[in-house]
């Protein structure tokens, strides 16, 4: 089998008649060509399957016009919204992102360290990073090399770092208020343990408020913790509350895939769900309208946060060195899984 040959730059302007420096200006847009050499040039481009080399442009420009992408997985619909505006907003601008998943493991460190490697050798012009704290190791690489970063979906706890996100404590203070305002006062709530890495649990923390705002005592055995946002964590979690003599009557999950795993543990336990407990979520993804019943839920415009972070690192890559972060409004989405008491 033989080799492809790879065009090249002077293959074109040969095949043109027309220098290098005409053939990078119409290939980059980058100054008025005539027309008809315009358009022979990039016929003969189409034809001979000519790839300008990024990097080598690169080098000229100091930009790749690629940037990095970071998720733990691009399979749920959390990160594939994100994702979404994400990559609308970096087409867009000409943009091309370079999506990297890493994993819940005790590998997930290394491997985030070795696609960051990866990505500073190709020279990328920013990072996004999604949904997870960014360790000590990953960040020191990152401020070594002087790569632009944008944290998105939870805020970032480096001063250094700006960030695209909702407010977490006022969006489950809104989640249980709502429920308050429902006549619940036995509220429980399901929520990740390790949203912070001090330990502190934001929408955890906007629970107690809402209940102190109420003047509601705060029952410790209402609280579970659990390792994870999805349907398993919240359908396990759920169970240490519905199997109690004295169940709450209403359960503020942080994350709908959680809720709809509140929903299925209910149904096992033959306990309707809003006629014997309400059940709330957290994000407004699309399936919170075809579960069983609909669920009422916190709505987080993600495909938006996908956007505005895009659009946040363009400013640091465009030499704004002081870029503030963005806090993202929030709204309660009734549906059909919470019930008046």
């Amino acid at each position: 089998m033989k080799k492809a040959v790879e065009v090249s730059i002077q293959d074109v302007a040969n095949a043109a008649n027309v220098s290098i420096a005409t053939v990078s200006r119409i290939v980059n847009n980058k100054a008025v060509v005539a027309q008809a050499t315009r358009a022979r040039v990039l016929q003969i481009v189409e034809d001979l399957g000519y790839q300008p080399n990024a990097l080598a442009r690169g080098l000229l420009s100091k930009q790749t016009h690629t940037i990095g992408v970071f998720f733990p997985k691009v399979s749920g619909l959390f990160s594939s919204t994100i994702l979404s505006g994400v990559e609308d907003a970096t087409e867009s601008q000409g943009l091309c992102a370079i999506v990297c998943t890493t994993d819940s493991t005790d590998h997930s460190a290394k491997r985030t360290l070795k696609y960051l490697r990866v990505l500073a050798e190709r020279r990328v012009d920013g990072i996004l990073f999604a949904t997870e704290a960014l360790n000590d190791e990953c960040y020191s690489f990152i401020s070594k090399v002087k790569i632009p970063l944008i944290q998105m979906a939870i805020p970032s706890f480096r001063s250094s770092v700006a960030y695209v996100c909702c407010d977490d404590r006022q969006g489950a203070f809104s989640a249980v208020e709502y429920l308050i305002g429902r006549g619940h006062r036995d509220i429980a709530i399901l929520c990740d343990d390790g949203a912070h890495p001090d330990g502190e649990v934001p929408r955890a923390e906007g629970y107690k408020r809402a209940l102190k705002s109420h003047g509601i005592p705060l029952r410790p055995e209402n609280i579970v913790y659990v390792p994870g946002f999805g349907f398993q964590q919240g359908f396990e979690g759920s169970n240490v509350l519905l199997e109690r003599s004295q169940r709450p009557t209403a359960i503020f999950a942080s994350s709908d895939e959680m809720a709809v795993g509140v929903i299925s543990a209910a149904h096992q336990h033959g306990i309707r769900v809003p006629t014997d407990l309400s059940v709330i979520g957290y994000d407004d993804l699309q399936f919170a309208q075809m579960s069983l019943p609909p669920l009422t839920t916190v709505s987080q415009p993600l495909y938006e946060m996908g956007q505005k972070a895009v659009e946040l690192l363009l400013s640091q890559i465009r030499g704004q060195t002081q870029v503030s972060s963005l806090i993202l409004p929030h709204r309660i989405v009734e549906r059909a899984s919470v019930k008046s008491i």
